[in-house]
């Protein structure tokens, strides 16, 4: 009977101490999962807050075929079509956002870093990244006659920034890179004569750095003029960003773009206001134009 007891004794501490470290461990690892999704939850925040651009709203969105995987300028032509251009070949592309289609091509130049378009009517603009201009006069007729221009702007500028300043019947050029005038608070916009077909030596006003990360400050990838307040509109295409300034040079808005923007690198409008940027194909998304709606402009 006594080893009975023993023996029973011995059994019961073993299961005791078995029962005591599971249990140990199942607390251990329930707490373990909690913190795991706390952070979880936390970092789900952040990305939330980070994507939402409260003031950006895509009201739509249409992708691009592999031809403009590279899209680095837009003009809106008329209602679903733009006149595009890439930093490949030397091209304007005439999109169909309906059709979902290129319905032309018209050649202008040949391989080059071409970085921006603007219509003046009739006459097309392109900017290589080294500062020449290209005129298509008549584009979308069946022989347009194109017209080169060198300016004193070189690839260290790494001219990005163009659009048409109808008011002064001038285009307007911004630097993404070195700012010929030497601007450490901004980044200048220079203006081309349309008349004289000459480029002023000084900018016209200049694109404050605003919220752009200290050394870098402000970099262009498009540029363009709201028809209707006359605000100057800057993408900063590599920080995914929208710089809106008045025709002081006076920042009206600087606004988080948010990560739908893959990389961003063209602007433009429709008479009525209606804004669209066009971005780059990025990681699993392709090249693609969106329509906007921006509560700040």
């Amino acid at each position: 009977m006594k080893w009975k007891l023993i023996t029973t004794g011995v059994l019961a501490a073993a299961l005791l101490l078995f029962f005591s470290k599971d249990i140990g461990h199942l607390f251990a690892s329930e707490a373990g999962r909690e913190r795991s999704n706390n952070a979880l939850h936390v970092k789900e925040d952040k990305n939330k807050k980070i994507d939402a651009a409260a003031d950006v709203t895509i009201v739509q969105q249409w992708n691009l075929p592999d031809e403009l995987r590279e899209v680095s300028g837009i003009a809106w032509i008329a209602a679903n079509r733009f006149a595009c251009v890439q930093d490949e070949d030397g091209f304007i592309f005439i999109y169909n956002t309906a059709a979902a289609t290129v319905e032309k091509k018209i050649p202008f130049a040949g391989p080059g870093d071409y970085e921006g378009i603007t219509l003046a009517g009739n006459t097309a603009y392109v900017v290589r990244s080294d500062g020449r201009l290209y005129e298509v006069a008549n584009y979308n007729s069946a022989q347009p006659k194109v017209t080169e221009y060198k300016t004193p702007l070189s690839a260290d500028h790494n001219i990005e920034g163009l659009t048409f300043d109808r008011n002064n019947n001038r285009l307007l050029l911004a630097p993404k890179d070195k700012d010929p005038s030497g601007n450490k608070d901004g980044k200048g916009v220079y203006a081309f004569d349309l008349a004289t077909k000459g480029l002023a030596a000084k900018p016209v006003l200049v694109i404050p750095n605003g919220g752009g990360k200290k050394g870098k400050g402000i970099r262009p990838a498009a540029l363009g003029i709201h028809p209707k307040t006359g605000h100057y509109y800057v993408v900063d295409g590599p920080k995914s960003r929208l710089v809106i300034v008045d025709g002081s040079g006076k920042l009206v808005a600087d606004q988080d773009l948010g990560s739908k923007f893959a990389q961003p690198e063209g602007i433009t409008f429709d008479p009525s206001g209606r804004v669209f940027i066009s971005n780059e194909r990025g990681k699993g998304s392709p090249a693609n134009i969106m329509e906007v709606a921006i509560s700040k402009n």
